[in-house]
């Protein structure tokens, strides 16, 4: 029995830093969103030293969930969970990049401004950012409706692309 509560602290853990990396990403959509609205370059810099940040809790998540696995020899439920955490952590960090992105692209629109309005844009990553939210809440809480409920936003997203 004592393996298994060890294995639900450390699967605690691993929520915890689950939850600090999804609310870094969020964070840092938000901060690359506002520098694309005020050409705020320090803040699109910001950004960029974050995603060394989000990089480093993606190692330390998934090198935590594979000693797991091979310590604790998970089946069924517990594996799956394990195996999932892996794909959340995958998509945060490539989340993280288009954070990144976005804040790379605010940099050169401060230089070189766009002849268009940005409102389709700033009205994507807005979406964007209450979705990451959304998910890694529901992922956490294990909120089935919540999860249903972002998953459509994805669909808004790409329509306005």
């Amino acid at each position: 029995m004592t393996s298994r509560i060890q294995f639900n602290e450390e699967l605690g853990r691993l929520h915890h830093d689950i939850l600090a990396m999804g609310s870094r990403v969020e964070e840092d959509l938000r901060k690359a969103l506002l520098a694309l609205k005020t050409g705020d370059v320090a803040l699109a810099r910001e950004v960029k030293a974050s995603d060394e940040v989000v990089n480093a809790l993606q190692l330390k998540i998934e090198d935590q969930a594979a000693m797991l696995i091979a310590t604790q020899q998970p089946v069924a439920r517990d594996l799956r969970e394990l195996v999932t955490i892996f794909k959340v952590t995958d998509n945060l960090e490539r989340i993280g990049d288009h954070a990144v992105h976005l804040a790379k692209a605010a940099r050169r629109l401060t230089e070189d401004p766009y002849p268009r309005s940005l409102e389709r844009l700033e009205r994507m990553a807005a979406v964007d950012v209450s979705m990451v939210h959304d998910a890694v809440e529901a992922y956490l809480d294990k909120n089935e409706a919540l999860a249903r409920q972002a998953a459509p936003r994805d669909d808004a997203v790409e329509a306005e692309q």
